[in-house]
């Protein structure tokens, strides 16, 4: 999402620069992924039954301090929201800039011409302007749906980390054995729907770009019905 962010951004503040190869932006995400989840590995082992508990390392609240606060709860949650809301912000200073100034985009040729250019806003840049508007729309969409389906996991983070010392296995074990819960309830909840808010959060960037962008639902329709017409030139063939 984040990905999708920068790119966006990019596009709109820096229209005229060479987009990079959109495998730069999948080695990237690749690349922060395992760098941010390589360390759960050596946090859980399997048990004989099946199941599975957690190991030695997951036991010093030193360890869990650092987990919950510095990658958890800033890389992954205030970092994260800081770098979409900042993304969207100069967006939105070069759309209003465009939007003031629609001459502007011709670039030096009209500038070279002319010491006082004359900033006449035709039908092409008019088109360009409410394409920069609507991508500015898609922005503020999708981070405010970000902020919404990820609101709860920043709640459950700052929990944890003011009550590191109820993540350690001593402290679910004493609360086991008294019939309690090693934490909130609702915070229970919640983590268990950590993953269903992910699916909408993804789901709903995709269907604001299929009702915003008129060009990404021409794409996506001419992508899913590839399939279909090899299909009937195949079924056309054989008869």
């Amino acid at each position: 999402m984040v990905a999708v962010s920068a790119e966006r951004c990019q596009a709109i503040c820096h229209p005229l620069r060479e987009r990079p190869h959109p495998l730069y932006y999948i080695v990237f995400v690749i690349i922060i992924s395992v760098s941010l989840n390589a360390r759960k590995y050596f946090e859980f082992q399997s048990t004989s039954d099946g199941d599975y508990e957690t190991t030695s390392i997951m036991e010093y609240p030193t360890y869990i301090m650092f987990s919950t606060i510095w990658q958890e709860l800033i890389l992954t949650g205030i970092t994260e929201g800081q770098i979409r809301i900042d993304g969207d912000g100069p967006t939105d200073e070069r759309s209003t800039f465009i939007t003031h100034n629609p001459g502007v985009i011709q670039g030096n040729n009209n500038f070279n011409r002319s010491s006082t250019p004359k900033y006449t806003a035709t039908s092409g840049q008019k088109k360009l302007r409410k394409r920069h508007e609507k991508s500015v729309f898609i922005l503020i969409l999708i981070v405010f749906v970000f902020i919404v389906c990820h609101s709860f996991r920043l709640g459950v983070q700052v929990y944890q980390t003011f009550y590191s010392s109820h993540n350690i296995k001593d402290h679910f074990m004493y609360c086991n054995n008294q019939g309690k819960l090693h934490m909130p309830m609702i915070f229970l909840v919640l983590t268990s729907f950590n993953n269903l808010f992910l699916i909408i959060n993804s789901s709903v960037n995709f269907i604001i770009y299929c009702a915003v962008r008129k060009s990404f639902r021409k794409s996506f329709y001419k992508l899913v019905n590839i399939p279909t017409q090899c299909f009937d030139k195949r079924h056309f063939n054989n008869e």
